[in-house]
């Protein structure tokens, strides 16, 4: 029995196959009905069935997996005792006595499989007869052996299992990692040095890995390692390594631990070469670019600084304009140092603002005054920028500070000469108004006292026409209707003259007005031209209130309405619409003819006194579209007109609604 044991425990299979063979020997020497053997699964506490022969051979079924404590087998692991029974059909420790008796079972043996008092698994026996107590004592070094075999199969495995890990964690890494004996010799082919350098391991055992390194290098790699071998402590150097795939040296740094053996002495070297050329690149990209940095910022004209984002306002860096502005080092500015040039009576609110953007941030504005290094204060508008990676994620604060102490004092300046100068114009005003309004008043008693002469002449004209005109031959009647029809003329000038001043200066009273009553007045004061005319005049209703005076507003509707059939071609009718539009607050009336129109480069001009665009053709004194336009701005309105030659006019003006 030991032999065959022996025989299976040396024949290098798989622990399953030779678990299987001890459990065929049991059976085979010690007649038995059938045996098995658990392995132990210490991660669960679980007795996993590796072999089982004999009238059994299944590994699956209720006893394939038995928990530690439960069964005879879970409770031969768990007292780490042997059990021996030739009662076996009355045997509180068997599981099923109907099944024993039924397949004539007697005896059972089962034994704990341990090593160093660690049990790892258990052996157990059916037999048909009884079985003595020497099959116990011959159990035990079986039990031993399994044990010990089990032990070094599972080191085995737990060794190559590390080997593959290792093995597969050097096929990924970018490391090259490298073993050298007590001195720094490579003693072995090191396949991922010769990858990377392409050394041949002719080339790089023993010392020759040092050709690999950069010449400019070279000695102070051996100088460190030398010092690392007689320090026997951890090795590090930094250097260029030759680098065959890309042909260049890299940056790389290289790192080794020793290893000692049992009396303490060093007999290996372990180590890695980590390529950190990229890194050494990207630093030195940076480190230019932070130069570049810092030169431009130091020659810009503002005070410039750098916050870390995220903080309280810690600032860590001040331009040079800064430093020799305020008289101070980097050092002193650093932190909250920053708030010593602060004038006492904003410091307070502007550190308050400032941390709070910076501390969320947030861009930022302000503007209060700096001490420097003369003692005076100057104000400065300050802008802070958050700078934020590809992420989003703010990296650090950059903020300026721009001296407006000069443009401070020009806008104070501008704004007192601003106030003078409203202060003039509205002096000067109030000097063109007084005398806007003399001349006005002066014009009226003009026109007034003018109108006398003109009726003596009207009047005397009209009489010599009438009583003398057959004593008169045709060119003394001709002189007398030409001197009665000026008269006429200037007399109604004058009326116009005196309605434009009375529309200037007359004293008027804004209240709702019925826009259907002012404009029935006007088509009443308009009756006669509307007959001699034949005109056809259409009203859309309806035609909401306003805030106007009536009287004014009654002049302006009959002023445009007589212009409407006054400026038609000859022989035709005119035609005259007039309807309101709803502007919101205001209401717009719009009076539509179909005269002659007028040219858009014009439509100023015809609101200007004395205006006539067709004064050879008809007749009129110039002066009606002035009076629209100035009763319609006493009354807070607008007026206005759309026109173009041949396409009529439409002439409106825009009133507050009542």
């Amino acid at each position: 029995l030991r032999a065959d044991i022996s025989g299976a425990l040396v024949s290098g299979k798989t622990l399953p196959v030779v678990l299987q063979k001890c459990a065929e020997a049991v059976v085979n020497h010690l007649d038995a009905a059938f045996a098995r053997i658990w392995t132990l699964k210490e991660t669960e506490n679980i007795l996993e069935l590796q072999a089982s022969a004999g009238i059994y051979t299944h590994l699956n079924g209720p006893h394939g997996r038995v928990k530690v404590g439960e069964f005879k087998i879970g409770r031969i692991a768990q007292s780490a005792q042997p059990l021996l029974t030739n009662d076996v059909q009355h045997d509180s420790n068997i599981s099923d006595p109907k099944w024993a008796k039924r397949e004539g079972m007697v005896a059972f043996a089962g034994y704990p499989i341990t090593l160093e008092g660690r049990v790892l698994g258990v052996m157990g026996l059916f037999a048909r007869h009884t079985l003595s107590e020497t099959v116990l004592s011959e159990l035990a070094p079986i039990t031993d052996g399994i044990a010990q075999w089990i032990q070094r199969k599972r080191a085995e495995g737990d060794l190559r299992e590390s080997e593959e890990g290792f093995r597969s964690l050097v096929s990924i890494i970018t490391d090259v990692p490298w073993t050298t004996d007590a001195q720094g010799a490579f003693v072995v082919p090191q396949l991922a040095w010769e990858k990377f350098t392409g050394q041949s391991w002719e080339e790089h055992r023993d010392f020759g890995w040092t050709n690999a390194v950069h010449p400019d290098e070279r000695e102070a790699v051996k100088e460190i390692w030398e010092a690392a071998k007689q320090a026997r402590s951890l090795y590090e150097s930094r250097a260029r390594l030759w680098h065959a795939p890309s042909q260049q040296y890299r940056h790389f740094v290289a790192r080794a631990t020793p290893l000692f053996d049992t009396n303490g002495d060093v007999r290996a070297w372990v180590g890695t070469c980590t390529d950190c050329h990229d890194a050494k690149a990207a630093e030195e990209k940076l480190r230019e670019s932070e130069e570049r940095f810092r030169n431009m910022a130091d020659n810009i004209p503002q005070l410039a600084w750098i916050a870390d984002a995220g903080t309280e306002g810690k600032a860590s860096w001040f331009n040079k304009v800064w430093l020799d502005y305020t008289g101070t080092t980097i050092e002193q500015m650093q932190g909250s140092g920053w708030k010593s040039v602060h004038h006492p009576d904003y410091v307070e609110r502007v550190a308050a603002k400032f941390e709070h953007y910076v501390k969320e941030c947030l861009d930022w504005e302000d503007t209060f005054p700096l001490r420097g290094k003369d003692g005076q204060y100057r104000w400065f508008l300050s802008r802070m920028k958050v700078i934020r990676d590809e992420s989003g994620k703010a990296v650090r604060i950059f903020g300026t500070n721009t001296d407006m102490t000069e443009l401070r004092e020009a806008q104070k300046q501008l704004s007192e000469h601003a106030e003078v100068l409203e202060r003039t114009v509205a002096e000067r005003t109030a000097d063109l108004k007084e005398t806007n309004e003399q001349l006005e008043a002066y014009v009226y008693s003009i026109a007034h006292d003018l109108r006398a002469p003109l009726r003596s002449m009207q009047g005397f004209s009209q009489v010599l026409i009438d009583d003398y005109a057959t004593s008169l031959d045709e060119t003394a009647r001709n002189f007398l209707e030409r001197i009665n029809h000026s008269s006429e003329f200037m007399d109604k000038m004058i009326m116009d003259l005196l309605s434009f001043g009375r529309a200037g200066r007359a004293e008027i009273e804004l209240k709702p007005v019925s826009v259907p009553s002012a404009w029935d007045a006007a088509l009443f004061q308009c009756n006669k031209q509307i007959e001699q005319t034949d005109s056809q005049i259409e009203t859309v209703l309806p035609l909401p209130s306003v805030r106007a005076n009536e009287a004014t507003l009654t002049q302006i509707f009959a002023n445009l309405l007589s212009n409407g059939m006054k400026f038609v071609p000859a022989d035709t009718q005119p035609k005259i619409r007039f309807w309101a539009e709803d502007c919101g607050p205001s209401v717009r009336f719009c009076l539509k003819d179909n005269g002659v129109g007028i040219p858009p480069d014009q439509h100023e001009r015809v609101f200007r006194v004395f205006e006539r665009l067709n004064g050879a053709r008809f007749p009129g004194t110039g002066i009606g579209l002035s009076i629209v336009r100035k009763g319609v701005e006493r009354m807070d309105g607008k007026v206005g007109l759309e026109s173009a030659p041949g396409k009529g006019s439409k002439f409106w003006i825009e009133l507050q609604k009542a």
